[in-house]
């Protein structure tokens, strides 16, 4: 996971051939612009323009992951999601959240892989949490389990942008 801001998002080039792409992408992207997918690069690079009001995040104690088992219910902030062949590159662009995230194994494995959406379940194991603002950038790699979304102590709208990079291309269509 890299958590940094938007300014040294040059330091991430070398680590995927859509970076650059993303990036210059999300440095012209207005703070109005409409929620919804935008292609940047063929499915090598595609983004989402999220619009949405933070959520509380479930305390993490023993008990709620007893009780919780395997159940997966992917609003109520007990489960993480974590993808296979994308990066998840995320982007404030405008108000603030807070992001969990946790090095997973497959003992965390909380319900069934979603082809669709390239998301695998996980459950929470007490993750960090790490506050984010305007500017922000974060990058999970596969297999990394994150929750965003999530609020400072009181809701409040969060507008962001989501890039998915997919780790399988090398090369822009």
């Amino acid at each position: 996971m890299i958590y940094d801001s938007i300014d040294h998002a040059e330091r991430y080039y070398h680590l995927h051939p859509g970076i650059p792409a993303a990036v210059e992408w999300l440095r012209k992207c207005p703070k109005d612009i409409a929620p919804g997918r935008y292609d940047i690069c063929g499915d090598l690079v595609y983004c989402w323009v999220i619009d949405r009001h933070t959520r509380t995040l479930e305390p993490c104690t023993p008990e709620m992951l007893e009780a919780k088992g395997d159940e997966y219910n992917p609003e109520d902030g007990s489960t993480l999601d974590a993808h296979t062949k994308v990066l998840d590159f995320h982007y404030v662009l405008d108000g603030k959240e807070a992001f969990v995230f946790q090095p997973l194994t497959d003992e965390d494995v909380s319900g069934e892989y979603n082809a669709v959406h390239d998301i695998v379940p996980w459950l929470n194991r007490c993750g960090n949490v790490v506050k984010c603002n305007e500017g922000d950038i974060f990058i999970f790699w596969p297999n990394e389990g994150h929750k965003s979304d999530v609020d400072f102590g009181e809701k409040s709208q969060v507008k962001k942008v989501v890039c998915k990079l997919n780790i399988d291309k090398r090369y822009c269509d």
